[in-house]
């Protein structure tokens, strides 16, 4: 069992930051459905290929992302309502408060998603780091 690492007030502070950012991407992805239900009224309904600019094909690629940051932010808040959020689910050592704060759905501390982000194999690695014997 994992030692509880938040106050009642920091997890019903982080939780509120959860349900903020959840309602910003649930705001935007209302916005670009009603710009695209707009555009396709105006484009060539026949050849729907050929009428995505490239705003849509940001705004395709803007709402897979509003899916994962979603996905992300109910599982935090699953995590935070069953005593499990805050800690890395990769060393299980806590998150600090900040990270969290800025990055309320984080499910790694910063050493470990480092070292397990795809960019990191381009970095040196930190072999002899104490959280990597964790």
């Amino acid at each position: 069992m994992k030692k509880k690492i938040l106050s009642e007030d920091t997890k019903t502070r982080l939780r509120n930051i959860l349900k903020e950012k959840k309602k910003e991407l649930l705001e935007e992805t209302v916005w670009i459905k009603k710009r695209f239900k707009e555009e396709s009224k105006m484009g060539c309904k026949a050849d729907i290929a050929n009428a995505i600019n490239g705003d849509q094909v940001v705004d395709i690629s803007r709402l897979t992302n509003i899916k994962k940051q979603t996905k992300k932010i109910e599982e935090a808040l699953i995590r935070l309502e069953n005593d499990e959020y805050g800690f890395c689910i990769n060393c299980n050592r806590p998150i600090p408060v900040g990270r969290l704060e800025l990055i309320p759905f984080a499910r790694y501390c910063a050493p470990c998603k480092e070292l397990l982000s795809p960019e990191s194999e381009h970095r040196p690695k930190r072999i002899f780091s104490e959280h990597a014997f964790v």
